[in-house]
């Protein structure tokens, strides 16, 4: 059934309600319905136990883990023009999981276990250097190494929007970067915003080296870095291979080295 726009609701008071009571009624009757059956399975009237049963699998589609190219152990190196600088970082976690979601009017022993969605987060950290950070006065420190979550992928099922899945995503980068992708839209081409932070290119060359579909993605909020901290400003996300570079506020552009 079609949403009513918010801006009418107060136009409209009537049908706002006949929407809300018919909304009201499904859920009491779905409700009503599997406590009934619940009480027949728990008279022993009919065989109900399918607490065991395993409950459907939502998996990421081929489309969207193409997006996924990172490898647990892997190492990345990353120059810039002009520079004998290489920075070093280590992909450190690759989880990848199905997990159960919280599932309203679930009944275990007659609907059998709940259903489970795939989740794939994906962990490192820059290895040649350190985070530098303010540190509290009980325990002053100049620096610490901190772990970033550089994707995280899932699968997502609305409790407004029973039987709709949705792609939830989102991309991180040395600690000072993260951003949504918006892979929802782009792996079901879908047009993305003109003057958003994030722009979908078909095909871009960094650093000698040319990649097919390259999401850029600038950052979208304000920071506050502690002295001798570096911001990112923008990073390119290549499908297949992760950030393949990132622009550095004082020293520009680092690209992803061979």
């Amino acid at each position: 059934m079609p949403r009513l726009p918010a801006e009418n609701l107060l136009l409209y008071p009537k049908t706002t309600f006949r929407v809300f009571n018919r909304n009201l009624i499904f859920v009491m009757r779905k409700h009503f319905l599997l406590s009934l059956l619940h009480t027949v399975c728990g008279l022993g009237l009919v065989s109900c136990n399918n607490s065991n049963t395993p409950g459907p699998a939502y998996r990421l589609t081929a489309d969207e883990l193409a997006w996924q190219g990172y490898q647990q152990g892997q190492h990345l190196r990353f120059g810039r023009a002009g520079s004998a600088q290489v920075r070093t970082y280590l992909i450190a976690q690759v989880n990848d999981q199905m997990e159960e979601q919280y599932q309203s009017f679930w009944i275990a022993s007659v609907q059998g276990r709940p259903p489970t969605y795939q989740h794939i987060t994906v962990k490192g950290y820059r290895t040649d250097s350190v985070i530098y950070n303010v540190g509290s006065i009980a325990n002053p420190r100049d620096s610490t190494r901190a772990i970033s979550t550089f994707l995280d992928l899932r699968k997502y099922e609305p409790r407004a929007q029973p039987g709709t899945l949705w792609l939830l995503s989102q991309v991180g980068w040395d600690y000072w970067f993260i951003g949504d992708p918006l892979l929802q839209d782009v792996t079901t081409n879908q047009v993305l915003p003109p003057r958003g932070n994030v722009l979908l290119l078909p095909t871009v060359t960094l650093g000698g080296v040319s990649y097919g579909p390259t999401l850029q993605m600038t950052r979208s909020y304000g920071v506050s870095p502690a002295p001798r901290q570096r911001v990112i400003s923008r990073i390119w996300y290549a499908r297949g291979k992760g950030v393949v570079a990132y622009e550095e506020v004082g020293t520009g552009l680092w690209y992803r080295l061979p």
